[in-house]
């Protein structure tokens, strides 16, 4: 009876151990959660503000330090960049319009004229 109660009480003991690191665990997990949040509504701010400060450059309301010159000139290089690849995409689907209204134009010129002789009168 005594081995009975002592293995009982080791077993109370081991499963309060294992709850605590349950506890502890899920704690961690929660944690690591929530600063995922944060460090994505972090680059949410970062974006907008960094896009903010662009726009005022851009506009010349907004003078940067020479230190950051690098970084503008990035910043110019990749607009040229995504100007060169919106005027691609745009002459791709003209293209592709066109391509689709000489299509419309041959189905019409091929299709047979409709009969000249008019319709028969019901008496």
């Amino acid at each position: 009876m005594q081995q009975i109660a002592q293995a009982w009480d080791e077993a109370k003991a081991q499963l309060s151990d294992l709850r605590e690191a349950v506890e502890k665990n899920a704690k961690m997990a929660q944690l690591k959660l929530e600063a995922s949040f944060l460090n994505r509504e972090r680059d949410v701010a970062l974006r907008d503000f960094g896009e903010t400060v662009w726009n005022q450059v851009m506009r010349g309301r907004l003078q940067l330090p020479p230190q950051l010159t690098p970084a503008v000139q990035k910043m110019i290089d990749v607009e040229k960049r995504l100007q060169k690849q919106a005027a691609e995409i745009t002459d791709i689907l003209k293209e592709g319009d066109e391509a689709a209204e000489r299509l419309r134009q041959q189905k019409k010129a091929a299709r047979p004229s409709p009969a000249l002789a008019s319709k028969v009168k019901k008496r």
